[in-house]
């Protein structure tokens, strides 16, 4: 089955317009895909946001794919998360990105939430 794609935020610039409108900072994240799975396309330098809006603890996982010139080769594998419980991590290129380009997420629930911000 295929993976379901996850939506990239775009980053204010420096020097928003003044004064900044109610909302115009506001950014939402994306519920995980438990049966299908997420992707999103690497820029090579991406922010994974996460978040975790269930009352218990969950658990997610974000692919690595093995490089043999950076050698690096390490999932973050069933990564646990707190209830309210935020996280971040940096990804992309060498030993991240799968072929094509995609970086794999995976989650344990859909009460954990995605945004992912390229850098």
């Amino acid at each position: 089955m295929a993976r379901t794609a996850l939506p990239k935020l775009t980053l204010p610039s420096k020097f928003p317009d003044l004064p900044l409108a109610a909302n115009a900072a506001d950014f939402v994240f994306t519920a995980a895909d438990v049966a299908n799975m997420n992707y999103f396309q690497s820029s090579g330098n991406d922010l994974v946001l996460v978040q975790n809006i269930n009352a218990g603890a969950q658990t997610y996982s974000i692919d690595s794919y093995p490089h043999p010139q950076v050698n690096r080769s390490g999932d973050i594998d069933t990564y646990s998360l707190g209830p309210g419980e935020f996280a971040m991590h940096r990804v992309g290129g060498d030993g991240w990105d799968q072929p094509g380009g995609l970086i794999h997420l995976d989650a344990a629930h859909a009460d954990i939430l995605f945004a992912i911000i390229p850098m």
